[in-house]
C-alpha cells in the first residue's frame, strides 16, 4: 500500500496487489511467518524444487506464536474469572444501600466467591506456565528434528542409500533377464542330444532371445545411469536446502 499526495492538499490511498487478492487473506504466509501449503509450493517452484522455506527463524516464529496464544488464553480465562466474581459481588450487594453493612450470609457468599477466584487464578497461572513449557519443549523437539534432517551425515547417508538401491535394482533386473534367457535356452536345447546341431528355426529363436537380452541389458544400464544421476541431483538439492535452512 502507498499514499500519494494530491493537488488538493490531502492524501489518497492507492492499493497495489494481485488479481483476486482479498483483505485479510494470506496466500503464501501465516501471521507467524510460517509458509502456507500454497506458499511452500510456490517457493519450491521458484527455487527449482525441494526447499520448503522453513528455517530456524520460522521455527522461532512458530514458538513465539504458541507463547502468544498461551498468553491470550490466560488473559481470556482471567477475564472470565473476573466477570464471575463481579457478578457474585453485584448479586450480594444489590439489596443494600451505600455504606450499609452486608449480612453474615452475604459476607460468606462473597468470601466463597473470593476463594473460588483465588483458586482459579492460581490454576490459571499454573496452566500458563505449563503451556509455555510445552511450547518450549515442542520448539526444542522440532529444532532437533530439523537439525537431524539437515545434517551432513543424514544427507550423505540418504545419498548412499539411493545409490545402493539403484545398484540392487540393476542386479535384480539383470538376474531376471538372465533367468528368462536361460529358460528359453533350456526349452530349445531340451529336445536335442549332446553334440546335435540345432535346427535353423531353433537357432533363430535363440538369436531372438539373445537380441532381447542385449536390448534389456542396454536399457537396464541406461536406467542405472539415470538413477545414479537422479540420486546425485537429489543429494545436491538436499545440501543446498540444508545450507539455506542453517542461514534461515
Amino acid at each position: 500500500m502507498q499514499y500519494y499526495a494530491t493537488d488538493y492538499g490531502h492524501e489518497e490511498l492507492y492499493h497495489h496487489g494481485t488479481k483476486g487478492m482479498k483483505w485479510g487473506v494470506r496466500r503464501y504466509q501465516h501471521e507467524d511467518g510460517t509458509r502456507t501449503a500454497l506458499g511452500k509450493k510456490h517457493e519450491a517452484e521458484l527455487d527449482g524444487g525441494g526447499y520448503s522455506g522453513g528455517g530456524r527463524k520460522a521455527l522461532k516464529a512458530k514458538y513465539k506464536s504458541r507463547v502468544k496464544a498461551a498468553k491470550e488464553a490466560k488473559k481470556k480465562r482471567f477475564n472470565k474469572m473476573n466477570e464471575e466474581y463481579d457478578k457474585a459481588l453485584y448479586r450480594a450487594e444489590q439489596g443494600y444501600k451505600r455504606g450499609e453493612n452486608l449480612s453474615e450470609k452475604d459476607q460468606a457468599r462473597l468470601a466463597k466467591a473470593g476463594e473460588r477466584f483465588n483458586e482459579k487464578y492460581a490454576a490459571n497461572k499454573e496452566r500458563y506456565k505449563k503451556d509455555r513449557a510445552t511450547a518450549k519443549e515442542k520448539y526444542k523437539m522440532e529444532l532437533a528434528k530439523e537439525k537431524q534432517a539437515h545434517s551432513r551425515k543424514t544427507i550423505r547417508d540418504k545419498y548412499k542409500s539411493q545409490l545402493k538401491a539403484a545398484k540392487e535394482a540393476k542386479k535384480k533386473r539383470f538376474n531376471k533377464m538372465n533367468d528368462r534367457y536361460d529358460k528359453e535356452l533350456a526349452r530349445v536345447e531340451g529336445t536335442y542330444r549332446r553334440g546335435e546341431n540345432l535346427s535353423s528355426k531353433d537357432q533363430a529363436r535363440l538369436a531372438k532371445a539373445g537380441d532381447r537380452f542385449n536390448r534389456d541389458y542396454a536399457a537396464s544400464k541406461a536406467k542405472y545411469k539415470s538413477d545414479r544421476a537422479a540420486a546425485k541431483e537429489s543429494y545436491r538439492r538436499a545440501k543446498k536446502e540444508a545450507r539455506r535452512w542453517r542461514r534461515g
